[in-house]
């Protein structure tokens, strides 16, 4: 006979998935909590719900209640089996083995989401993109974008330089075309671009505002931030490469600076409006 504690199962919910339930003696449901975040991941990824703000903050909200839910649920089943026997798998070296499970699962999830289920969470910490990505904004990215989907101009792409670095511009400049810079007014093929969502000009830098033409290749696309004069890209880095875009920035799904919380950036919308053009 063993004193099932309520603590201890609550605990064990909220920090280790299923681990509360293994000790009061429910292993069904600790599989269950175990796999739950995996198995959520991928219906909200593979059903590309994650890409619509509303369906994504439902899940959240969802997501949160069963966080609470579930812990709730193992310290009640201990309060009333609380003299229940051990069993078998009541031993700390099954709970040592579950956590490293548990962990295992987790950093595999962290490490390998973007590949499997197709959707990756980023937050921006620089200027770059002001004003259309601030600081402190939180965004979805659609990583299975460019599997079937050609890169489109005006998307915010997400891109690997390295192995590990990532970086979110705006794609102004796709295989073939050729890019200019005239006092940072945009050219391509000889055309200007109108480009209403560009931070000012800020004359203490003057960054980058003059580049001679530069043409693409067949595997070549031209990035730039929307600060330009605060921006390091393809103008410093070179274009990127189809195989180096990691995914498409979607939506701003939560915003925090300076411990101040933009609910009114909540769901903001990062796809690009059709872009104008005139010739010069």
């Amino acid at each position: 006979m063993r004193r099932v504690g309520a603590v201890r199962a609550f605990l064990g919910n909220l920090f280790c998935g299923g681990l509360g339930y293994l000790y009061v003696g429910r292993p069904r449901l600790a599989f269950v909590l175990l796999s739950f975040p995996y198995v959520s991941a991928a219906l909200i990824g593979w059903s590309r719900l994650v890409l619509i703000p509303a369906a994504y903050y439902a899940f959240c909200f969802l997501y949160l209640a069963a966080a609470i839910f579930f812990p709730v649920h193992a310290a009640v089943i201990a309060v009333r089996n609380k003299n229940a026997s051990g069993k078998k798998y009541n031993r700390w070296w099954i709970y040592v083995l579950w956590t490293t499970a548990w962990l295992t699962f987790s950093v595999l999830y962290l490490s390998y989401r973007a590949q499997l289920f197709g959707f990756e969470p980023f937050r921006v910490p620089n200027q770059s993109n002001l004003p259309t990505i601030e600081p402190g904004d939180f965004f979805m990215a659609d990583t299975w974008r460019y599997k079937n989907h050609q890169p489109q101009l005006g998307e915010f792409v997400v891109y690997n330089i390295g192995s590990h670095t990532k970086y979110v511009k705006r794609l102004i400049g796709l295989p073939g075309d050729s890019i200019e810079l005239r006092n940072g007014t945009l050219l391509r093929n000889g055309n200007i671009v109108a480009e209403p969502y560009l931070h000012a000009h800020d004359e203490r830098r003057a960054y980058g505002r003059d580049m001679p033409p530069v043409k693409l290749g067949i595997d070549e696309y031209f990035v730039m931030g929307d600060f330009r004069d605060n921006s390091e890209d393809s103008r410093a880095m070179g274009p990127v490469r189809r195989n180096q875009l990691h995914g498409r920035a979607e939506y701003i799904w939560y915003s925090n600076s300076g411990g101040t919380i933009h609910w009114d950036r909540f769901g903001k919308s990062l796809l690009p409006e059709k872009t104008n053009q005139r010739k010069l």
